[in-house]
């Protein structure tokens, strides 16, 4: 005798139906579950590997780091405003190129290399505290108002961070000045004046821990404090006397 299918027998099979298929989804999650707990260490253990076989890469990391953020960039002007500034002289495209990307205007060198360049030098400016720099002049021939450069100080140890506040132009001599935002002094200042044509360069850097001159001849050149720089003559003056029309002296003072 065939048995009849009734409305609760149907429930209850409908019911059976879903307590196995939810029993099922929860055995894949707790079988999922572990198979990701069980890999994760195998995954942490192959980072720690990693990190252990390279020691330096953390300090690697963080030193560029550092190199990013004191490194001033500054987005580059179209070439034909600088052509334009020096519309009477003929500027290197290529050499406007590369310093458009950089910010550092000076770089240390071997003495012996700027002696050969400039056999000149007496041996007091050989031998005192100045330090023998290259000097790229396309740094700051790329740069306007609002730009920013850098300027590495050997003898406190810093990279000064400058930002051009005026450019001036007098004949073929352009003059940049700013301020250098290291310190919390209105005094901390910069002025760099620069010739293309005769490739030469001079500069004043004005902080807190001392003043410092820059004075480069065709790439070449040195930065020293300006105490250096500035001395009395032998007989202790720091004047020179210069005849005035009735004959007499008239007093003007100077520096060495």
């Amino acid at each position: 005798m065939k048995q009849r299918l009734t409305i609760p027998m149907l429930v209850m099979a409908i019911v059976a139906f879903a307590v196995i298929v939810m029993l099922g989804f929860g055995i894949a999650r707790w079988l999922g579950t572990s198979e990701t707990d069980v890999s994760a260490p195998a995954v942490a253990e192959a980072s720690s590997n990693t990190n252990s076989t390279t020691p330096n890469s953390a300090s690697n990391n963080s030193m560029a780091a550092h190199q990013v953020t004191t490194t001033r960039a500054t987005t580059p002007h179209d070439a034909n405003a600088v052509l334009a500034r020096r519309a009477s002289m003929r500027l290197d495209p290529a050499l406007i190129a590369v310093g458009q990307q950089k910010t550092q205007i000076l770089e240390l060198v071997n003495p012996q290399e700027v002696f050969n360049a400039m056999p000149y030098l007496t041996e007091k400016q050989r031998t005192d505290q100045r330090s023998f720099i290259r000097y790229d002049p396309y740094v700051i021939e790329t740069k306007f108002v609002g730009d920013a450069i850098d300027i590495y100080i050997p003898e406190i140890g810093t990279t000064l961070l400058g930002v051009i506040e005026q450019v001036e132009t007098q004949g073929e001599v352009i003059r940049w000045a700013g301020t250098l935002q290291n310190f919390n002094s209105t005094q901390s200042r910069f002025s760099i004046s620069q010739t293309i044509r005769d490739n030469y360069a001079v500069a004043t850097f004005d902080t807190p821990m001392g003043s410092f001159n820059l004075e480069a001849k065709n790439g070449l050149g040195w930065i020293v404090n300006q105490t250096e720089d500035f001395h009395l003559p032998s007989d202790g003056k720091d004047y020179v006397d210069v005849p005035n029309q009735r004959g007499g002296a008239t007093q003007h003072s100077h520096s060495h």
